[in-house]
């Protein structure tokens, strides 16, 4: 990453955009990967602060994200449909 070292918050905000679009168009593993790294170059570059800061809102993110998944499991939403009314198997 060009702005690991020299600019961590500024590469944070990027690849924080790019794993967005990644997400809505379907999440990747390389892309979670190259999202972790920045989360971490963020952290070990940056202020002592921003580590602190980093730590509480992954946390916060994370914590929604659990509460999110289980009210979509408990209302029985069970992803999206075909339209011509298959199984989508076979």
């Amino acid at each position: 990453m060009l702005l690991r070292r020299t600019a961590p918050l500024p590469g944070l905000a990027v690849a924080t955009l790019f794993n967005v679009f990644d997400v809505v168009l379907g999440p990747s593993i390389a892309t979670a990967m190259i999202y972790g790294d920045a989360l971490y170059a963020a952290s070990l570059y940056g202020r002592r602060r921003t580590s602190e800061w980093l730590l509480g809102t992954t946390l916060a993110a994370s914590v929604s994200v659990a509460i999110l998944a289980q009210e979509t499991a408990a209302s029985g939403f069970s992803g999206p449909v075909p339209h011509d009314g298959s199984s989508g198997a076979g």
